[in-house]
Order: C-alpha cells, then structure tokens, then sequence
C-alpha cells in the first residue's frame, strides 16, 4: 500500500494540470469557440483526471484508519468519517469510470 500512496502523491501535480486545461476548455466552450471539437478534448481531460485518480481512495482509506488512531476520540473519528467520504465518493466515480469505458455495462 506505500508503493501506491507514493505513485500517488507524483500524480498531484498531473491532476493539477489537467484540471487547469479542463477548466479552461470549459470557458471556451461557454464563449462558443467551435464547440464540438472544444467539448471533444474536455471530454478526454475529464477522463484523464479520472485516470489519475484512480489510486487516490487508497489514500483516504489510510487517512481515515490513522484518524482513527487520533487519542482525541471526537476529532479523530470527524475526520475518520471525512475521508471515508471521500474514498467512497471516489469508489463510485471509479465504477462510473469502467461504465463509460465500458468495462463493465452493456
């Protein structure tokens, strides 16, 4: 599991950057710059980022078991339940991931 939180951690800066460029083709297509082709490249980033995220529930499983650790039993357990969250809000935008690329589906 250290090996994936390490891979990890290299990949912020790839999100970043993705986000910068989605974002950014999102205002151009809200300025109407030849949509088809704009929405088209948003569309790949969008799943790009999904792709670099895909190890990130990892590290919100173990933010949430060290928490849990925490000798402040209230504030331990508040930010157990937060990234627990989040790795399971990140579990289903993976699962959404392998509908869309029709992994699993129809």
């Amino acid at each position: 599991m250290e090996c994936a939180l390490k891979i990890q951690r290299l990949t912020v800066g790839q999100d970043k950057l993705l986000r910068l460029l989605q974002y950014s083709l999102r205002f151009l297509l809200s300025s109407q710059i030849d949509s088809t082709a704009v929405l088209s490249l948003e569309q790949q980033l969008t799943l790009a980022r999904k792709i670099t995220r895909t190890s990130k529930d990892l590290e919100y499983l173990d933010k949430g078991l060290s928490a849990l650790e925490n000798p402040d039993r209230i504030d331990g357990v508040g930010r157990a339940i937060a990234a627990f969250g989040k790795c399971v809000w990140l579990l289903t935008d993976h699962i959404e991931l392998l509908f869309r690329i029709k992994v699993i589906g129809n």
